[in-house]
């Protein structure tokens, strides 16, 4: 049995229940309460102005999506050009400069060993890796087979750049070939297997069959994976749009 707390009626059923107690409710309010009730419900809005107010804050929302996804791409491509050096300039401000450590570069016989048991990209590879501990280059996985280099700040390594430091060690190690080839010339008429030895030396010397180009590629690529590292985090940067 289900009472009605303002008339006291008795019903067996719910449903019929809940309906009257809604009605009843609203009846034994004061004629005060029911007026301010009525006011306060007449700024309601109806369904239809409901669904019209969604569909415009719906709109405002693509539009908002749509240009915040403008401006976080180009903030992105920003901080892709920029914040490398920077982070660079600021956390290695003094690092070893770049062309003091081409002037110090120097080849000397062991070196041309390690090309004799190798070939020329694994022999300039092992030199240069053995004199770059002082870090003038340095490299980011963010950024595939670029280099950058201190003078007297971070920047770029340019290919011009890249390509004059291989034009250097060309010279070096075919000045330490024709020092070996010197000193080792009275086997050539006498010595039949290190004449064999000698052709191979200077095969692997002048590059093997690849071109120039083929080479400095390669040896780009080799020294980036071995220089490479974790880019700085970017969240550490304020981004400007």
């Amino acid at each position: 049995m289900f009472c009605c707390v303002h008339c006291q009626r008795n019903y067996q059923r719910k449903i019929y229940f809940d309906r009257h107690v809604i009605a009843c409710a609203y009846l034994a309010k004061s004629k005060r309460e029911r007026t301010l009730e009525n006011e306060e419900l007449a700024d309601t809005p109806s369904v239809r102005e409901l669904y019209t107010i969604i569909l415009a804050l719906a709109a405002k929302c693509a539009d908002l999506e749509t240009k915040m996804q403008a401006m976080n791409k180009w903030a992105h491509i920003t901080k892709k050009k920029l914040h490398i050096t920077d982070w660079l300039n600021t956390t290695e401000p003094a690092a070893q400069a770049y062309d003091e450590w081409i002037a110090a570069l120097n080849v000397l016989p062991t070196d041309l060993a390690v090309l004799y048991e190798t070939d020329y990209v694994g022999g300039v590879v092992a030199f240069l890796k053995q004199h770059i501990s002082l870090r003038p280059l340095r490299a980011f996985t963010s950024k595939e087979n670029t280099f950058y280099l201190f003078r007297e700040k971070w920047q770029v390594c340019e290919a011009e750049t890249f390509t004059k430091l291989m034009y250097l060690l060309d010279k070096q190690f075919m000045r330490e070939f024709i020092a070996w080839q010197k000193a080792n010339k009275h086997r050539m008429a006498t010595d039949d297997s290190f004449s064999e030895q000698y052709a191979r030396n200077l095969k692997k010397v002048m590059g093997g069959n690849s071109t120039r180009e083929q080479l400095y590629s390669r040896i780009k690529r080799e020294l980036y994976v071995y220089l490479r590292s974790d880019p700085p985090n970017i969240m550490e940067y304020e981004t400007h749009f």
